[in-house]
């Protein structure tokens, strides 16, 4: 059996794979922000860190960091129901022993939204999604033969990461 490929159907092909795969890699891009200028004044913290005392990360402080920054790039927020736009963080990591530490961070953004599938039914949907991710570890320096210990506290890190994430999310609803 032999099987012929007309030139235009190989491209059609080649263009359908790269435009799946440039989905793939943005799931949710800041479009999907376009028209958002208020979010739910809930802000759901969610905190799962192996080894918690050495991290003494708050959830209070997590949402009131994302509040500040949203709030600074002209986002604001209000009481409402869920037909609001809302935001979930999820802080995950684990102590290393020895003071060291790896962290992820993710800051979604769902949406209640008229259902595809069934009419007058409603689906939440993530309409964006940013992670960062980070370590806080000690190492050893063949040189002067010691153990380097990180500077600051792992806390400080992952308060970062959360202000990294947040900035990531305020510049994409400035730019949508």
């Amino acid at each position: 059996m032999h099987f012929r490929i007309s030139r235009g159907l190989l491209l059609n092909v080649i263009a359908a794979v790269f435009a799946v795969s440039a989905y793939a890699q943005s799931p949710t891009p800041a479009s999907n922000l376009a028209g958002i200028k208020q979010l739910r004044e809930r802000v759901d913290v969610s905190l799962s860190l192996k080894g918690a005392d050495e991290f003494g990360v708050e959830a209070g402080e997590v949402a009131k960091i994302v509040r500040t920054t949203l709030l600074a790039s002209g986002l604001t927020f209000a009481k409402g129901d869920f037909k609001m736009p809302g935001i979930q963080i999820s802080v995950q990591g684990e102590s290393t022993g020895g003071g060291g530490a790896q962290f992820a961070v993710e800051l979604v953004v769902t949406a209640l939204l008229p259902s595809p599938f069934v009419k007058e039914r409603s689906i939440q949907a993530i309409i964006w999604r940013g992670t960062a991710s980070g370590h806080h570890l000690q190492r050893y320096d063949p040189a002067t033969k010691e153990l380097i210990k990180p500077t600051g506290l792992i806390r400080d890190r992952v308060y970062e990461s959360v202000k990294e994430v947040a900035s990531r999310l305020a510049s994409d609803a400035k730019a949508s």
